[in-house]
């Protein structure tokens, strides 16, 4: 009879034990593919890189010393600077503007409920 229980303990143990290594092996493969995905998109990505570091490499504008070159190209240009700086100002001010009547026109409490009332 205990001969039995023990012969039973160990198939069962046995079992037990290949269960265990099955799940063992079969997480190790799907990490080596995991590894192997993440691999290929860590060249994809390197690639990328590569591409838009060239690209930026030949737009890049030169740094060289200024003082020589026609100033007035260099007026030109500091003129052209300024004035999309003004332009950017002023769309930030319109939007700004709007911003301000409504806070204006409201209390904070207000909007909060406002707000509120408007999402579901």
């Amino acid at each position: 009879m205990w001969g039995w229980v023990w012969t039973l303990l160990a198939l069962g143990a046995l079992v037990f034990l290949a269960w265990v290594a099955w799940r063992v092996v079969r997480a190790g493969l799907e990490l080596l593919r995991e590894a192997g995905r993440a691999g290929q998109v860590w060249a994809d990505a390197s690639q990328r890189l590569s591409e838009v570091l060239a690209r930026a490499e030949q737009e890049r504008r030169p740094v060289t010393a200024t003082m020589f070159d026609d100033r007035a190209e260099l007026h030109a240009r500091v003129a052209g600077l300024r004035h999309e700086r003004w332009q950017r100002r002023g769309r930030r001010r319109a939007v700004q503007a709007v911003r301000w009547r409504e806070w204006a026109a409201t209390t904070w409490l207000e909007r909060r409920r406002a707000d509120r009332s408007r999402t579901p």
